[in-house]
């Protein structure tokens, strides 16, 4: 494959990552009886009837943005250490989404899909942080440069809601039971679906800056 074939198959599955996801959780969120947008995780759509379909999603979608990240590394990760150590962590992501798809959250506990979405959630997060810092020494894309450093902004701000703030505590009551109590565990889906929101359109719009870079520049007819 040429290397302008294999970077234009690479913008294509960033482009195209970020709407099957959303796609995905839209849809099947809406099929499952019982679920709930606001209280749910994503991943607990794979608890429902057809749950393969969210499993599936994840390792597809991890694939992709794998893929992604090699194109980045062909057009411009590879000019500084910023860039090549950006590609690791989207690497990462993409390998943790995968895993999160093997390993699906189970009906009690987070188990291991708790790990590695948690490896996800902060690669991205060092992905977003090391690509504005690339962009930033490239001299190169300014307004992107500060778009993603925004999106970095919002997406700790918003994990952090998440994980801190809304989710849900676990601690013993006085008999020995589990108990769990948080004062805004039913606002735990849109907590995260907001943090989620912010890195798949920054992802979505990265791969839109590249294939603009990418694109020739047609001349002007005289």
């Amino acid at each position: 494959m040429r290397k302008s074939s294999w970077l234009e198959y690479a913008i294509a599955c960033g482009i195209l990552g970020p709407i099957l996801y959303t796609v995905e959780a839209l849809v099947n969120g809406f099929l499952q009886p019982g679920y709930s947008f606001f209280a749910d995780h994503i991943s607990e759509l794979a608890q429902f009837p057809h749950g393969w379909i969210q499993s599936s999603t994840f390792i597809v979608f991890g694939l992709m943005e794998i893929i992604f990240a090699g194109g980045l590394l062909i057009r411009t990760y590879r000019r500084n250490v910023a860039g090549i150590i950006s590609f690791s962590f989207l690497i990462l992501f993409g390998l943790g989404a995968i895993a999160a798809g093997i390993f699906p959250e189970p009906t009690r506990g987070l188990g291991i899909h708790g790990i590695v979405s948690s490896v996800a959630f902060t690669a991205i997060i060092l992905a977003m942080l090391t690509t504005a810092i690339h962009w930033r020494q490239l001299h190169i894309g300014k307004l992107y440069s500060r778009y993603t450093a925004i999106s970095c902004i919002l997406a700790v701000v918003s994990f952090l809601v998440w994980t801190v703030v809304v989710e849900p505590k676990q601690g013993l009551a006085i008999n020995g039971s589990l108990r769990i109590h948080s004062q805004f565990g039913h606002w735990i889906g849109l907590a995260q679906r907001i943090n989620v929101a912010v890195w798949l359109l920054w992802l979505f719009v990265s791969a839109l800056v590249v294939r603009k870079l990418t694109t020739p520049k047609k001349r002007a007819l005289h």
